[in-house]
């Protein structure tokens, strides 16, 4: 099986939460292309000891052409209407954009606490 890669758009709790998880998961093919994170985080710490490029939003779209999966864990609606506009323009169909409801979904799978709010 092929390898699925992925961004992570917020590295806050529930950006580092998903970006520990995809770490321990490496071996099952689950490739972490970037990371977006502007601030000074914990998670962005994460992934730059684990040499994971972070980039800004912006340059995103540059690696979407090879990126299955953009986990936009912001909670700014607008960020995730922009990614949707700029990869229909770019007409990139293999990259999805994943929605809120499908990350409470996986979420729910990875733990029993409720996923916090933003």
């Amino acid at each position: 099986m092929n390898s699925v890669n992925i961004v992570i758009i917020g590295l806050g709790k529930i950006g580092k939460f998903f970006l520990n998880q995809l770490i321990q998961r490496s071996n099952l093919g689950l490739n972490i292309v970037c990371v977006v994170e502007p601030r000074e985080t914990e998670g962005k710490s994460i992934a730059h000891t684990n040499a994971i490029a972070i980039v800004g939003l912006d340059d995103v779209i540059d690696f979407a052409e090879d990126v299955d999966f953009i986990f936009n864990l912001t909670g700014d609606d607008n960020v995730q209407e922009s990614l949707q506009k700029e990869l229909k323009a770019a007409n990139n169909t293999r990259t999805e954009v994943v929605s809120a409801h499908v990350l409470k979904v996986i979420w729910s799978m990875l733990t029993d606490e409720p996923i916090p709010v933003r």
